[in-house]
């Protein structure tokens, strides 16, 4: 059915246009309702069913994705691959784990999550949804849906009721595998929840790759454009060989409650001296590095005690000798060591 004010064709059975949302003239009470029982069942799934389905597409992709992941490794082995060559490999084999959910939802009745749960993923016309389509609204779903705090989800409930702004944002519905095309198309094309926030939804993903291809962009052009500083490479090599030591030194306090008075175990190249306080654990370390000769980096034992046992939650780095401009971010607190 053609809707006389902007043209669009609508399947038959539609009361309101799916583009622009206002009535459409209905020749006769037969043409406005088809021919289809709608009132058997929800044709939309219900928060459990696709709660259960993204759990059980979880736990497969869970199992699945090591697997691929040891292929990947067994087969560079064989192959010899290496750097980029490696790392191209294993992330394409993660990004099909990830994808695979889908591959299923557009090719065949749903993924196996969907199965379990009996439901399937459709578009506006109750088909299967296009493998693009697909692909995008399983990256929005488990991509920005982790990142988001369960008040914001919360709030994605209340603004958008039963879809999900993934399936806004791609046009797709969540509906159970008993309803027929005929009904699923009538429920979207009368469905006024899914059509209101439409529009605002695709606003809202454009608003998110956008910011995200902007972070993304300053972040590659930041790592591009900033000068090489040999004094800050020096100091993260320093800092790393500090932070074994001070793993070690909390091994030991972890077996015998008590850190080692001395370091007696060879000192890397990139260090030329280090000093531990069997007191408080603080570490000391000084580079040997021409470029930073001398600079000091104090380790310091963040000590908690969770259900009657203490444990080192992390170690704090500071240098009183080097700029922050020459320290990696893990080393520049501000707070007072207890050596200060």
């Amino acid at each position: 059915m053609r809707c006389p004010h902007c043209g669009w064709t609508n399947p038959a059975g539609f009361t309101h246009c799916h583009n622009c949302r206002k009535a459409l003239a209905a020749p006769d009470a037969r043409a406005a309702t088809p021919n289809v029982s709608h009132a058997s069942g929800e044709v939309f799934a219900g928060e459990g069913a696709r709660l259960i389905a993204t759990l059980v597409d979880l736990c497969l992709l869970a199992a699945l994705l090591p697997l691929l992941l040891y292929g990947g490794l067994y087969l560079s082995q064989t192959l010899r691959f290496g750097g980029g060559a490696l790392f191209g490999l294993l992330a394409a084999l993660a990004l099909l784990a990830i994808l695979s959910t889908a591959l299923l939802d557009s090719w065949t009745r749903g993924s196996l999550g969907k199965r379990f749960a009996r439901i399937r993923v459709v578009d506006a016309d109750g088909d299967a949804p296009g493998i693009g389509r697909s692909i995008l609204r399983t990256i929005a779903k488990y991509t920005l849906h982790p990142l988001l705090s369960l008040p914001v989800l919360m709030l994605e409930r209340l603004i958008f009721g039963r879809h999900s702004l993934h399936n806004l944002m791609t046009e797709s519905y969540v509906v159970s595998a008993k309803a027929s095309r005929e009904a699923i198309r009538y429920r979207i094309g009368n469905d006024a929840g899914s059509a209101r926030f439409r529009r605002l939804a695709r606003l809202l993903g454009v608003l998110l790759v956008v910011a995200i291809v902007a972070v993304g962009a300053l972040l590659g052009y930041a790592a591009l454009t900033a000068e090489p500083n040999p004094r800050r490479d020096a100091a993260r090599s320093a800092i790393a060989a500090a932070n074994d030591a001070a793993r070690r030194a909390g091994d030991a306090w972890q077996a015998t409650g008590a850190f080692p008075s001395q370091w007696n175990d060879a000192l890397p190249p990139v260090l030329g001296n280090l000093r531990i306080d069997a007191a408080s654990g603080t570490l000391t370390a000084t580079a040997n590095d021409p470029s930073i000769a001398g600079a000091q980096f104090v380790l310091t034992p963040e000590i908690e005690s969770k259900k009657g046992r203490q444990r080192i939650k992390s170690w704090r780095c500071t240098s009183p000798d080097l700029a922050a401009g020459d320290l990696p971010f893990r080393c520049r607190s501000t707070k007072p060591t207890a050596t200060d």
